[in-house]
């Protein structure tokens, strides 16, 4: 079961310790801590969300900034910050800034692409090792905590092909699944379309990848293409792909 923190505190600045083993869903290595897979961990535990990332940012940056994805590479320090931020705040699961790093929003390049999605999982990376390190100074034990790789919905354009649209979710998808992470969570989507297709290539990819597909519905309980929030979540838990579902 899920739940989400709203704004946290404002954050102060924090400094990035020396690399140090820590819990999260990442495949273990040598010398390492066993992995914990979400899908595990929710048989018998609640977890925690964090909350929004770019109204947060924003907040903090002020109007007129760069893009909160592009901070990524221009203002990484804050990111983690917000990151910590949460964490404090009792956050069990990190969601990476990379809502809308699609080349099509952000106007990059495939490379500057996959530097921004890197940047952004070494952030919440980082932000746990802060984190977890500053428990083990006060005599505390490490607590698991979760990162997932988010993947907004991509602006749909008459002009481009679905076949590109695809493509460009299973880039952003490979990009997060590179960098070691075992959660992909697509985030306030308003139907089935690039979930269900990049759900199955994560799955084909590596079968331990928790998918979760969360959905934005109106008062009224209607996703913005006319989905009702019951139907949808029907749909959903009818795709085998995908591991959780929520609005």
């Amino acid at each position: 079961m899920f739940g989400s923190i709203g704004d946290a505190a404002e954050p102060a600045g924090i400094v990035r310790p020396a690399p140090q083993p820590f819990l999260w869903n990442r495949k273990a290595g040598e010398g390492e801590r066993m992995e914990i897979l979400l899908q595990d961990y929710l048989r018998t535990h609640r977890v925690l969300t964090d909350g929004a990332m770019g109204t947060y940012y924003e907040r903090l940056a002020g109007p007129g900034g760069p893009v909160c994805e592009l901070a990524n590479r221009s203002d990484p320090e804050r990111i983690r910050a917000i990151h910590t931020a949460y964490l404090e705040a009792g956050a069990d699961l990190l969601r990476t800034n990379t809502f809308a790093v699609c080349r099509q929003i952000l106007g990059v390049t495939v490379q500057e692409q996959r530097e921004l999605i890197a940047k952004a999982c070494a952030a919440a990376k980082d932000a746990v090792l802060s984190y977890q390190e500053g428990r083990r100074d006060q005599g505390l034990q490490e607590r698991p905590i979760f990162i997932a790789g988010d993947i907004g919905p991509i602006p749909e354009n008459a002009a481009v092909e679905e076949e590109e649209v695809l493509d460009e979710y299973r880039r952003i998808a490979d990009g997060l699944l590179d960098e070691g992470l075992r959660v992909i969570w697509f985030e306030t989507f308003s139907g089935m379309d690039g979930i269900r297709e990049t759900a199955a290539y994560i799955k084909k990819r590596d079968p331990d990848v928790f998918v979760m597909a969360e959905f934005c519905v109106d008062q009224y309980g209607y996703t913005r293409l006319g989905y009702r929030a019951d139907r949808l979540l029907a749909m959903a838990a009818a795709c085998g792909e995908i591991d959780g579902c929520g609005l």
